[in-house]
C-alpha cells in the first residue's frame, strides 16, 4: 500500500489527492509497522529487511509527512541495517536522503558529507546514475553555502554524466540546477540560456512537470531582470500546466511566484489574493514549509500596504513554523523580514534584537549570503539611530562576503546602502562614486529595475551636493526605466523627485504639476507610505506660492495617514510642517504646540539632528510671542546637541 501510494503521489495531477488520502488512513499503521521493526532488526533480518523497504517504498510521502529530525533517526536505522546486511545500494540511498534531511535542517556542511559518502559508494559501486544524483545534490548543498561557483562544477559533472547515459530526463534537470546557480551569480542570461535548453527537452519528451519547472525558473529569471510582464507569461503558463496536472503543490509554489511578480507591478490586491490562494493549498496538502513561505510573502504584501501589524503577525506565523520544523534558512528570513516591519515603525531596539539573531542563524548554518544580509539589516538599524560611521562598517563587512561569494547583485544592494550612509555622514562625492559602481553592476547584469534604483539614488547625492541639471538628468532616466518596465512605484518616486529639484529652483507651480503625477500613481496602487510622502512635498509648494491654508490641509492629511500606519518619523516631520505654516501665519503660540509634540516624537526615536532643528524651531516660536528667556533656554539646547554630533563625528 505504502509503495502505491507513494507512486501515485509522486505522479501528481487526479491521483495526487488519492495518494495522500490513501498514506493519511494507514499512517498510523506504518508508523508501528516502521517502529516494530526497527525494534527486531537487530535480532531478525527479515525484520531489518522491512526496515529498509518501508524507506524504499515510500520516499516522498514518509519526507512529507516526517519531521527532518525524524526522518534523520530513522534514516540513521535504515543506514545501519543496509551496512549490516551489506545492502550497498540502500545504503548509498539512505546516505544520500540523510543529506537531503539535513539540507531541510539548513545544515548544509552535514549534508555535504553525506552527499560525499553516497558519492564515493556510487563510484565504488560503478552505478552512474547514482553518481550523478550524489553530484547534483553536492551541487545544491555548495549552493546552499553560498560556494556557487563550486556548485556550478558538481552540476557539470551530473550533466555530463547523464548525457553519456542517454538520460534526457536527467539532463533536463541538470541543467535548470545550474541555471539556477548562474541566476544567483546574477549571470541572468546565462541562466535563461539553459532554462530554453531545459524547456526544450521537457517539451521534446512530453514532460509536462518539467516543463512547468523549467517555464517557473525562466519567470524567474526574467523577474530578476527588471520584466515583470515577461515573468507573468511565464508563471501563467507554469500555472496552466500544474493546473492541469492538478499539481497542488506546483501550483501553490507558482501563486507564490506569480504574486512576486505582480507585487513589482504594484497590483496589489491581485498580489494578496494570489498568496491567500497559496496560503490555502499549502494548509490543504498539510506542507508546513510552504505555509510558512505564504505566510512569509503574505506579510510582505501586507508591508508594502503600510500595514505593519498585520504584517508582524503574519511574520510571526512564519518564525512559529520555522522553528517548529528546525527550518533555520525560513527562521532566519522571518527573523530578517521581523525586523524590517519594527525598523519601519521606528521601533529600532527591537529591530537591532532580532537582526542580531537572524545574523546569528545564518552564522550558525555558515550561510555566508545570509550573513551578508543580516549584516546590512543591522546596518539600516544603525543608519536609523543616526550611526552612520557604525553603518558603513557593517556594510563594508557586507560587502566583502558577497564579493568572496561571487553574488554580484548582493553587492549592488551592499554598495547601494554604503553609499546612502555616506551621504548621511557628509561623504557625498564619495558616495556618488559609489553609486557609479552600483549602477555598473546593474547596468552589467542587465537588471533595469536595479539599473533605474541606482540612478534615482545617484540623483539624490547629485541633489546633496546642489547639482540640480545632473540631479534631473538621473531622475529623467529613472522614469524612463520606471514606464518601460510598468513599474509604478518607481515611476511615481521618480516624478516626486523631479518635482523637489523644481522646488529648489524656486519653480513651486512646475513642481506641483510633478506631485499631482505621483500623488494620483500612489493612491491608485495604495501606497499609502508614498502618498504621505508626496502630501508633505506638495504642502511645502504650496507654502512656497502663498497657498498657507491649502498646505495646513495636505500636513494633516500626511500626518493622518502616519498616524494610520504607526509611522512616527514622518508623523513628526508632518508636525514640524503644520508649525513652520503657524508660524508663516503668523500664529507662533500654535506652531510651538506642534513643534513640541515633534520633540516628543523626535527623542523617543533618539534623532538627534531632528531634534536639534526642532528646539530651534522652537526658540524662534518663543521668541516671535516675546518670551526671549525661554527662547534662550531652547536655542542653548539646540547648541548643545549640535556639539554632541560634532564631537561624536570627530571621534
Amino acid at each position: 500500500m505504502l509503495r502505491e501510494a507513494d507512486h501515485l503521489y509522486d505522479q501528481g495531477g487526479d491521483v495526487l489527492r488519492q495518494g495522500l488520502v490513501a498514506f493519511d488512513s494507514a499512517w498510523a499503521n506504518i508508523q508501528a509497522g516502521q517502529t516494530w521493526a526497527e525494534s527486531q532488526a537487530d535480532k531478525d533480518d527479515e525484520a531489518a529487511a522491512l526496515v529498509i523497504a518501508y524507506q524504499n517504498a515510500g520516499p516522498h510521502l514518509l519526507d512529507l509527512r516526517q519531521h527532518p529530525r525524524e526522518r534523520i533517526r530513522r534514516l540513521n536505522a535504515v543506514l545501519a541495517t543496509a551496512r549490516r546486511l551489506k545492502r550497498r545500494y540502500s545504503e548509498a540511498s539512505a546516505l544520500s536522503h540523510l543529506g537531503v534531511a539535513y539540507a531541510d535542517l539548513g545544515e548544509a556542511h552535514r549534508a555535504v558529507e553525506f552527499h560525499e559518502h553516497s558519492l564515493t559508494l556510487a563510484r565504488e559501486l560503478g552505478h552512474e546514475p547514482g553518481e550523478a544524483n550524489a553530484l547534483g545534490n553536492l551541487g545544491i548543498a555548495y549552493a546552499n553555502l553560498g560556494e556557487t561557483r563550486r556548485a556550478i562544477e558538481f552540476y557539470e559533472q551530473a550533466l555530463a554524466i547523464v548525457r553519456k547515459l542517454g538520460d534526457r530526463r536527467g539532463e533536463g534537470l541538470h541543467l535548470g540546477n545550474p541555471g539556477l546557480a548562474h541566476a544567483a551569480l546574477g549571470e541572468l542570461r546565462r541562466a535563461i540560456e539553459l532554462y530554453e535548453r531545459a524547456l526544450g527537452i521537457a517539451r521534446e519528451r512530453g514532460d509536462r512537470r518539467g516543463e512547468a519547472s523549467d517555464l517557473t525558473n525562466l519567470g524567474l529569471a526574467y523577474a530578476a531582470l527588471g520584466d515583470a510582464r515577461r515573468a507573468v507569461t511565464f508563471y501563467e503558463q507554469a500555472l496552466s500546466i500544474a493546473r492541469e496536472l492538478n499539481d497542488r503543490r506546483s501550483e501553490g509554489s507558482i501563486l507564490g511566484n506569480l504574486a512576486n511578480a505582480y507585487e513589482d507591478l504594484d497590483e496589489t490586491q491581485q498580489v494578496i489574493s494570489l498568496h491567500e490562494q497559496a496560503l490555502a493549498i499549502a494548509r490543504d496538502l498539510g506542507d508546513r514549509r510552504a505555509e510558512g513561505n505564504a505566510l512569509g510573502n503574505l506579510g510582505n504584501a501586507y508591508a508594502l500596504l503600510g500595514e505593519t501589524r498585520r504584517a508582524i503577525d503574519l511574520y510571526d506565523q512564519s518564525l512559529s513554523i520555522a522553528r517548529e520544523l528546525d527550518d533555520k534558512l525560513g527562521e532566519g528570513q522571518a527573523l530578517g523580514n521581523l525586523g524590517k516591519t519594527h525598523l519601519d515603525l521606528s521601533e529600532t531596539d527591537r529591530a537591532l534584537e532580532l537582526f542580531e539573531q537572524r545574523l546569528a542563524v545564518a552564522r550558525e548554518m555558515n550561510d555566508r549570503r545570509g550573513e551578508a544580509s543580516g549584516l546590512v539589516n543591522l546596518g539600516l538599524a544603525h543608519a536609523n539611530l543616526g550611526e552612520a560611521q557604525r553603518a558603513i562598517e557593517l556594510y563594508e563587512q557586507a560587502l566583502s562576503i558577497f564579493r568572496e561569494a561571487g553574488a554580484r547583485r548582493g553587492e549592488g544592494g551592499a554598495l547601494d546602502k554604503l553609499a546612502t550612509a555616506l551621504m548621511a555622514s557628509g561623504e557625498t562625492r564619495l558616495a556618488v562614486e559609489v553609486f557609479d559602481l552600483r549602477l555598473k553592476i546593474a547596468r552589467e547584469l542587465g537588471d533595469r529595475r536595479g539599473e533605474g534604483s541606482a540612478l534615482g539614488n545617484l540623483g539624490n547625492a547629485h541633489a546633496d551636493l546642489g547639482e540640480r541639471d545632473r540631479a534631473l538628468d538621473c531622475y529623467e532616466q529613472t522614469l524612463a526605466i520606471s514606464r518601460e518596465l510598468n513599474d509604478r512605484r518607481g515611476e511615481g518616486r521618480a516624478l516626486g523627485n523631479i518635482g523637489i529639484i523644481h522646488m529648489e529652483a524656486g519653480e513651486a507651480a512646475r513642481a506641483i504639476e510633478f506631485y499631482e503625477q505621483a500623488l494620483a500613481i500612489a493612491r491608485e496602487i495604495g501606497d499609502r507610505n508614498g502618498e504621505g510622502a508626496v502630501l508633505g512635498n506638495f504642502g511645502l509648494a504650496l507654502a512656497a506660492l502663498g497657498e498657507n491654508q491649502l498646505s495646513v490641509q495636505l500636513y494633516e492629511r500626511q500626518l493622518a495617514i502616519a498616524q494610520e500606519n504607526e509611522d512616527w518619523r514622518s508623523a513628526a516631520v508632518a508636525l514640524g510642517n503644520i508649525g513652520n505654516a503657524h508660524i508663516e501665519a503668523n500664529d507662533p503660540s500654535r506652531a510651538l504646540e506642534y513643534y513640541k509634540r515633534a520633540l516628543i516624537v523626535y527623542r523617543e526615536l533618539g534623532d538627534l539632528l531632528n531634534e536639534q532643528t526642532t528646539l530651534s524651531n522652537m526658540s524662534f516660536a518663543l521668541n516671535e510671542m516675546g518670551d526671549r528667556d525661554q527662547a534662550v533656554v531652547y536655542a542653548e539646547a539646540a547648541m548643545k546637541i549640535g556639539e554632541q554630533t560634532e564631537d561624536s563625528s570627530s571621534e
